[in-house]
């Protein structure tokens, strides 16, 4: 179906995404960041794909896999897009470490709870088919994840400022 091959397409996407930026950068902290965080995105997937068509309902080491790979995924883009484009690749982590290590210690934590307690339930029903219905966990995770998605935004927004300013001085 339709679904089926977004997903395969997602991850030969984030595949072939790996290995541009290896051949590209291949030293680079942003490099490896951005390695780890594609590698984590195409296990996530994976898993996605060999789990969830096979399942009725989700097992809680199934449900804990893949919410870890999800936070281990997040927090290496979180952590790919504070040092992306920048002169001193710690730079813009030690500028905003705080809220930083904040939210990568909360992917840690939502990685591990999620093998102890469900953050969503697969429903299936006649209808619409399969749902999945998230807990009162799984919409702090929810939270989480927007949170870090919007923290991202700002910094790519920053660094298109940054570089913009650059060049205008160039």
């Amino acid at each position: 179906s339709l679904y089926d091959l977004a997903e395969i397409g997602a991850c030969f996407a984030s595949f072939f995404t790996l290995l541009f930026v290896l051949v590209r950068r291949p030293g680079h902290v942003s490099g490896h960041l951005f390695s780890f965080a594609t590698l984590a995105s195409f296990a996530m997937w994976v898993a996605f794909i060999l789990i969830i068509p096979r399942t009725i309902t989700l097992l809680q080491w199934q449900q804990g896999i893949l919410i870890a790979l999800f936070s281990v995924s997040g927090a290496f883009w979180l952590l790919f897009l504070l040092v992306f484009a920048r002169e001193s690749a710690f730079g813009g982590v030690r500028d905003r470490a705080f809220s930083v290590y904040i939210l990568v210690a909360l992917f840690a934590v939502a990685a591990v709870a999620a093998f102890f307690t469900p953050f969503i339930h697969l429903q299936s029903d006649l209808v619409s088919g399969r749902c999945f219905l998230l807990t009162t966990l799984g919409k702090y995770f929810l939270v989480l994840l927007i949170l870090s998605c919007t923290f991202g935004l700002f910094q790519l927004e920053s660094t298109y400022r940054a570089s913009v300013g650059q060049m205008r001085s160039a």
